[in-house]
């Protein structure tokens, strides 16, 4: 089967997950109150030069500045026609405090640790990548085919010919870099959504000239329009999008950049609700637990620590009778499978260690290692896996540029003083939205009751009041919050009357 993609929009509040042969590869989350950074492109200013770390902290206007590190600091030429840091070997060479610089959020903040940042900007659009401080025009090295790739370097040169002629939108200098989701696009294809980036590029550009100290000169798109730009490919069968004005917008964009993928867009409007009708939000429910069954029996522990997560492959019941060797073969082929899926689900990022059960048989061992490279295959972020070490792990350095699903959706409890975790206040009162239109889908009712801890009513009638009286006007009944002492932060009940 192919892939899907569901979008569904909620009250404050964007999902996305990618499923194949049904079941869930990936989620996206977007709130209001937190989008991502990763992408935007912000003049700042650099206010403190760590020598010893060869980094430097810019303030670009958020709430923490900006971490900066030598190696990410481009080869821009000076005034003067030279280069400033073309062969410096410290940064302060080529940084000092005061300076205006521009720069890009390549990770969120995270935690206490501010946005990380490069100075080697990018503009992505579907089919090119355009960096400014680029040289020369290349191809993704996953299109493979020699003739195709010709063919993508000849179409980019004609069209940069014919926007000279036709006056478009031209860049000053840098170089292009031509996706893998190019291969097998027609030229005219090509040639619109090269002038969509220029237009973007154009913007970055009077949005600096205008911006006299610190800000945001560009924003990323919204998560809808990104599903779009990473997600949507030739294995894509179906996007579904549950909400008409998100559907609408999406349809239009489409006609315009991505034609040839209108016809997959599908408007859901079935009483049940998307995600719940394709069980996404019980692979959530899995995905936030430390321990994950495999069918023969056995199990993966992942224990999520800020420095790294660790993996635990475990027999469990699945002990064999009759050749041991061959039983810690096939669990640790099946948990190659589910923790590349896990992390591609969990979004884990940094350090990821992996203690597959110990197997005496080398070929037993590359086999293993060969089935989780080619379950990460498909993950479009940047990860590397090591072979087996002295001590029987797998090491998985995986790049980092958001929080992690756990991350997202729980904090730490404070009962537990962080050894575990319980879901956020935020996402306690989405689950309500969504309980609650599933309650006014199923019966009839002019008054709807929540009953809930103090924490979670009193969060609902202050933090989110604005969405509970949207709620009220979408659905036409009055809602009551109910305080219940004897109701831990997760319990909640829906009471129609």
């Amino acid at each position: 089967m192919d892939n899907e993609i569901l979008i569904t929009v909620g009250p404050g509040e964007t999902r996305v997950a990618l499923l194949h042969s049904g079941v869930v590869q990936e989620l996206h989350i977007e709130r209001s109150q937190n989008n991502t950074l990763v992408g935007n492109i912000y003049m700042g200013k650099v206010v403190r030069i760590l020598p010893g770390l060869q980094s430097a902290f810019i303030n670009i206007g958020l709430e923490r500045n900006g971490f900066l590190h030598f190696s990410d600091i481009i080869k821009q030429p000076s005034s003067r026609g030279k280069s400033d840091s073309l062969g410096a070997t410290d940064i302060r060479h080529v940084l000092h405090e005061g300076q205006i610089i521009m720069v890009q959020v390549t990770k969120n903040p995270i935690n206490d640790k501010g946005a990380r940042l490069t100075a080697e900007i990018s503009v992505v659009s579907r089919y090119f990548a355009y960096l400014p401080a680029g040289f020369g025009n290349k191809v993704s090295h996953r299109i493979r085919r020699r003739d195709e790739r010709q063919r993508l370097q000849d179409s980019l040169e004609t069209i940069l010919s014919n926007s000279v002629t036709e006056g478009a939108p031209q860049m000053s200098a840098g170089g292009y870099i031509i996706r893998t989701a190019a291969e097998g696009v027609a030229l005219q294809y090509l040639e619109s959504d090269l002038s969509f980036l220029q237009r973007c590029w154009s913007g970055v550009e009077s949005e600096k000239a205008t911006t006299k100290n610190i800000g945001r000169v560009f924003q990323e798109m919204t998560l809808q329009m990104r599903v779009m730009r990473d997600l949507v490919d030739d294995k894509t069968s179906r996007i579904l999008v549950d909400c008409d004005v998100a559907f609408e917008e999406l349809s239009q964009i489409m006609k315009k950049h991505h034609p040839d993928a209108t016809k997959l867009l599908v408007n859901y409007d079935d009483e049940k609700p998307l995600f719940h009708h394709y069980k996404v939000d019980d692979e959530v429910t899995m995905a936030l637990q430390r321990r994950v069954s495999l069918e023969s029996g056995g199990y993966v522990v992942f224990d999520q620590t800020e420095a790294m997560t660790t993996v635990d492959v475990n027999t469990g019941g699945d002990v064999g009778h009759r050749d041991l060797e061959k039983t810690i073969f096939n669990t640790n082929m099946q948990a190659s499978k589910i923790i590349a899926r896990q992390i591609r689900l969990r979004n884990l990022g940094g350090i990821i260690v992996i203690d597959f059960i110990d197997m005496d048989d080398d070929s037993h061992r590359k086999q293993v290692l060969g089935s989780l490279k080619k379950a990460l295959l498909v993950d479009k972020v940047a990860t590397f896996i090591s072979d087996f070490t002295e001590l029987g792990l797998v090491q998985v350095n995986r790049k980092r540029t958001n929080k992690s699903l756990k991350e997202l959706l729980s904090d730490n409890c404070p009962t537990c003083e962080g050894k575990g975790s319980i879901k956020s206040l935020t996402t306690i009162s989405y689950e309500i939205w969504r309980d609650i239109l599933r309650t006014t889908k199923t019966y009839s009712c002019q008054n709807i009751t929540i009953q809930a801890s103090p924490e979670v009513t009193g969060y609902l009638s202050t933090e989110e009041r604005t969405a509970l009286s949207e709620i009220e006007k979408s659905i036409g009944c009055t809602i009551e919050l109910r305080d219940d002492e004897q109701y831990s932060r997760e319990q909640f009940d829906i009471i129609p009357v």
